[in-house]
């Protein structure tokens, strides 16, 4: 296991004359998970959150399968391993629903740096998320636990549900042309209708521009 506050993925790949090809199992447990577009977008990488059992046992509650595309840095995750490295890839109970997942990808900046998507949790706690976001571990809740708020959110006084990156193990795997299939995409969604009434989030387009 490799610290990546030492390394960049590219200069990983770049000495690496191994290969790092997910299994057709992996592939298809990761299926059952998904990978938001945008997260990972910027860094160049598909990423899968998921929870990781390695070889060595050891169990990593927030994990992301990354399948670099390009040029990415990943400087503020824990640790950096390969796909081989993993035994078992499991949906984790920090990762989101996978409507809110990719909710925060269509969330549209309200002010400078802020694209607030609100979300509330079983027990009627609301919250904002910045931005694209998978993971949900904050004030005791966790992922699994959270959904898309229906009502009038407040930007100003409701908490913003930050996201600490140095939690999450990172795992590294070649990108594949079929790894294209893990991104959420509206018809993969199981409730799209909880979409419509998200004040701030716009789909309408999108959704309107599937239907060929």
């Amino acid at each position: 296991m490799i610290s990546i506050s030492e390394y960049d993925v590219e200069s990983l790949l770049r000495t690496d004359s191994e290969t790092h090809t997910a299994t057709a199992q992996q592939m298809l447990e990761m299926l059952a998970i998904k990978a938001n577009p945008e997260v990972g977008s910027g860094e160049g990488c598909i990423r899968v959150p998921c929870e990781v059992t390695d070889k060595k046992g050891k169990l990593h509650e927030m994990a992301s399968i990354c399948f670099p595309i390009a040029f990415a840095e990943l400087d503020e995750s824990n640790y950096v391993g390969y796909i081989e490295d993993v035994v078992a890839i499991r949906p984790s109970k920090y990762t989101m629903p996978i409507e809110v997942r990719f909710a925060t990808g269509c969330a549209s900046e309200y002010a400078m740096g802020f694209s607030p998507t609100p979300v509330v949790s079983g027990k009627g706690r609301k919250f904002l998320l910045n931005g694209p976001n998978d993971f949900f571990r904050f004030k005791g809740i966790k992922g699994t636990e959270v959904s898309l708020y229906h009502g009038e959110p407040n930007y100003r006084s409701w908490p913003v549900a930050r996201y600490n990156p140095k939690l999450e193990s990172c795992f590294i795997a070649d990108y594949q042309p079929e790894c294209d299939n893990l991104l959420i995409r509206f018809a993969d969604l199981e409730h799209p209708e909880e979409l419509q009434n998200v004040q701030g989030i716009w789909v309408k387009t999108e959704v309107e521009g599937t239907q060929d």
